[in-house]
């Protein structure tokens, strides 16, 4: 399987007479959600919001980078939490994850990752996830998506690209994989960050710098120390996320060889069948099997095989490695100092305009003269 579904692989060549077909669709649907923008005043609240998005519908490493960020941000006495829609979760929300008793069909995978770094509220409502956080008094709320989402106002915004996928085509889905034409994204971003090798997102990157003045960090993604023991030795990988093909680049980029693989859909929820095909053929070829921390938590804690399935599974855990790490946290403290100061200022000021409507409203109830009910008590 290639690294997109054959459904939409014309999104990532050039000239593809499909995309010309569906391309007035592409224009339409960004017109409806640049509108929808438009339209919607976002809410803003005391907690800063850190939004981790991209241009694209599908994988571009926004769970990693929004680890990448708490983790920074654990250095400082700020109370930090994620926020995130619980893709294909079945819990509505808004709801505390709790990961000893939440499953990734109640919240998603990638809610229940997230958890295990930070307190994590899932949300259908972004707006209603957003005012539980702040009434548990969080400081900064590190958003998982929800770039294009105009019902809360965002603060500081990465944005995650595949350094060699980009924005494909440069269209608009269906007729790329744009979620909005980057005309109206462009202006809401803080940072690009270009995630591993390739060039697909350089004419994207330099235009941000040139109309925007838009900063770009590169990162690439490492497996744990953990996986030593497996470098030079085959394993039979298998995967459900959006680029299948940048799990096996990373295990082959330390050594792993990886004679057979597996690929699944993004967020693929795996049957029995599935556990008896790939435990079979790790008996047959007598190899170990490696999957991803989202495809691992996506697999039942019990005896089915697909239970046997996780048990026979060896999870590789992965982080985000920056090449200008140190440019990137003075950015973001830089970001993070203006909007903390500009909510500071905004909180004084409706403080105030609270006080001052509850004093004229005394003053108000004083000058009104007494009823008449009153006189005759």
């Amino acid at each position: 399987m290639s690294i997109v579904s054959s459904i939409t692989q014309f999104w990532y060549t050039r000239g593809n007479i499909l995309a010309r077909v569906l391309s007035p669709l592409g224009f339409a649907y960004s017109f409806v959600a640049e509108s929808r923008v438009q339209a919607t005043k976002p809410h803003v609240g005391k907690p800063v919001v850190i939004c981790i998005g991209n241009f694209v519908v599908g994988g571009a490493g926004k769970t990693p980078l929004a680890l990448s960020i708490a983790d920074r941000l654990k250095r400082t006495n700020l109370k930090i939490c994620f926020l995130t829609r619980g893709y294909l979760g079945k819990e509505e929300g808004p709801l505390l994850v709790n990961p000893l008793s939440h499953t990734s069909k109640d919240v998603g995978d990638e809610a229940l990752i997230l958890s295990k770094s930070a307190p994590t509220i899932v949300s259908k409502n972004r707006r209603a996830g957003y005012e539980i956080a702040e009434k548990n008094g969080f400081d900064i709320i590190i958003m998982d998506d929800g770039f294009q989402n105009p019902t809360v106002h965002k603060d500081i915004s990465f944005i995650a690209m595949d350094a060699g996928a980009g924005v494909g085509n440069g269209l608009v889905m269906p007729a790329g994989p744009l979620r909005m034409r980057l005309r109206a994204q462009l202006p809401n971003v803080s940072a690009i960050i270009t995630i591993g090798d390739g060039f697909g997102g350089e004419t994207v990157v330099q235009r941000a710098k040139r109309q925007y003045n838009i900063p770009r960090f590169r990162a690439y993604f490492e497996p744990d120390e953990s996986l030593k023991s497996y470098i030079g030795k085959s394993v039979i990988a298998y995967c459900g996320i959006g680029r299948p093909e940048k799990f096996l680049e990373t295990l082959e980029d330390v050594g792993i060889k990886i004679p057979r693989y597996q690929f699944y859909t993004d967020h693929y929820a795996y049957k029995d069948s599935d556990a008896e095909t790939l435990l079979g053929l790790s008996n047959k070829l007598k190899m170990p099997l490696l999957t991803t921390e989202k495809d691992y938590v996506r697999l039942p804690n019990d005896d089915s095989p697909l239970g046997q399935l996780k048990k026979r599974s060896v999870t590789v855990p992965i982080k985000l490695i920056f090449e200008d790490n140190k440019e990137l946290n003075q950015m973001l403290k830089m970001k993070l100092g203006e909007a903390l100061k500009n909510k500071k200022i905004q909180n004084t000021s409706d403080n105030n305009k609270t006080k001052a409507a509850a004093s004229n409203q005394s003053i108000a109830q004083k000058k009104m003269p007494p009823s008449k009910k009153e006189d005759v008590s």
